[in-house]
């Protein structure tokens, strides 16, 4: 018997399918659904970043676009490369802080990025706030060996050294044809360069900036300041060099406001001739450039000991790329890391910096500053202190206290003193030893207290979680 079917019955069998097919849907995973509405819309994959420069954006965009390009075809659907870029300072502050509240639109879309860019000095903070997702699957895959476990976590692209600035028509106008090359020049020059309203050297003790200034002035002497994960300022080069400081500040030839001037207020006063010279990287030649003409400055290596002997050592600060712990897609993003490593001597010339991972830099034609930054590099070792330390940050503010406080007591001890033996009509010779003696003092009584600080705070964190810990 054949069966007709009314409008009604017809409708209710429509119904029913829909119905079916609903249910159907809500049953299969969430995965699911994302899998098949990536093969329509695609995936997005967001990168996020403080290179905030045109070109950095260009060569960034290019490389994305080269990226995906080879990725045609894939059978999950098609792949897009998002770059955002944030100030340095807002991803450092969503990166040290923790939290369980994803907070507004724009902390959550940072938050949930699938790569981050950060300097080096907080990315401890960044894995034990569990932001970073661990890289040490991947790198096994791929037979990538690691010497600590930081690159456990992220992965080194670009690195930024540490030189001596200095003004070229400052230096030429008393017949200097060189930059100083020990300190005992470099005092000689300083005074020579200091005048009213002006000085021989600009110096920032800022914690807030990357690295105090006085930092690279250390590792070219060789010394170190941590020894297996422990601080090691027992090295009479460290109290040697703040003795060095002290005696430039009782000569007067520092300009005011050290301990509170940050990286840009000091740029700020080389750039406008009121000082000579000053301790800047990679990245700060770009901003000097912009203010002075590039024939009216030079760069080159920061002056060393007396007696020091052997090559030039810079002071190295690393950008790591790191996988966002919330990441949906970690597998593309470590691809992607993969093929950045490889055109990473792009991206450092277009942020101007050096190739994090031993790559050859690209020549910079267009600067004879950057042309010899890379040359001297090439000549040169490099040291890479408090990298993935635990609270940097913190380290580096106790170190530029008392740092500072050593400048104020020592000049205004040796003032006392210098009173003391005018007025008892010393000779010179005995008045120059008196207050040499105070700095010596001085600088050694501040490495003594900078030790058991940075000890104190470093005891209270548990070793296994340091991820600067050699293994």
């Amino acid at each position: 018997m054949k069966i007709q079917l009314t409008t009604i019955d017809k409708l209710l069998v429509a119904l029913i399918a829909v119905v079916v097919v609903v249910v159907f849907f809500i049953k299969i995973s969430k995965k699911t659904v994302q899998d098949a509405m990536a093969g329509v819309i695609g995936r997005q994959l967001v990168f996020s970043h403080s290179w905030q420069n045109e070109e950095a954006q260009t060569v960034l965009r290019k490389l994305a676009d080269d990226f995906e390009a080879q990725l045609n075809g894939d059978e999950n659907g098609k792949l897009t490369i998002v770059l955002r870029d944030y100030p340095a300072d807002y991803v450092e502050t969503m990166l040290t802080t923790p939290s369980t509240e994803d907070g507004d639109k724009k902390k959550r879309d940072f938050l949930t990025s699938d790569i981050f860019i950060f300097n080096s000095h907080i990315l401890y903070e960044a894995v034990q706030n569990g932001w970073l997702a661990s890289l040490a699957d991947y790198l096994r895959a791929d037979d990538l060996q690691t010497e600590t476990r930081e690159e456990e976590w992220a992965i080194p692209l670009t690195s930024d050294i540490y030189m001596l600035f200095y003004n070229i028509d400052a230096l030429t106008s008393p017949g200097f044809d060189r930059p100083p090359k020990n300190w005992d020049e470099f005092k000689k020059y300083a005074r020579i360069l200091s005048s009213p309203g002006k000085y021989g050297l600009t110096l920032s003790l800022n914690a807030d900036d990357d690295y105090p200034d006085v930092y690279p002035w250390l590792w070219v002497t060789g010394a170190l300041m941590m020894k297996d994960g422990s601080p090691n300022l027992g090295d009479a080069a460290i109290s040697n060099t703040l003795q060095f400081f002290a005696d430039l500040n009782q000569d007067g030839v520092i300009a005011p406001g050290s301990f509170h001037k940050t990286k840009r207020q000091k740029i700020k006063e080389f750039t406008e001739n009121k000082a000579a010279m000053m301790i800047g990287s990679i990245e700060d030649i770009e901003t000097v450039r912009q203010k002075m003409y590039e024939s009216s400055f030079g760069v080159s290596t920061i002056p060393v000991p007396d007696k020091f002997s052997g090559k030039p050592i810079f002071g190295l600060m690393t950008t790591f790329a790191g996988i966002g712990a919330r990441s949906a897609l970690q597998e593309e993003a470590w691809a992607f890391l993969s093929f950045l490593l490889e055109h990473s001597s792009d991206i450092a010339a277009a942020v101007r910096a050096l190739p994090g991972n031993g790559n050859t830099p690209v020549p910079a034609k267009e600067s004879p500053s950057l042309a010899k930054v890379y040359d001297m590099f090439e000549s040169s070792d490099t040291v890479e202190e408090l990298s993935g330390m635990p609270n940097a940050r913190s380290l580096a503010q106790i170190f530029c206290t008392e740092t500072a406080s050593m400048l104020d007591e020592s000049q205004s001890q040796a003032r006392i003193k210098r009173e003391e033996l005018r007025a008892a009509e010393s000779e010179p010779a005995i008045i120059t030893r008196s207050i040499d003696s105070i700095t010596a003092e001085s600088a050694r009584k501040t490495v003594a207290s900078i030790q058991r600080q940075w000890e104190g705070v470093l005891s209270k964190l548990d070793p296994q979680n340091n991820p600067n810990t050699v293994e």
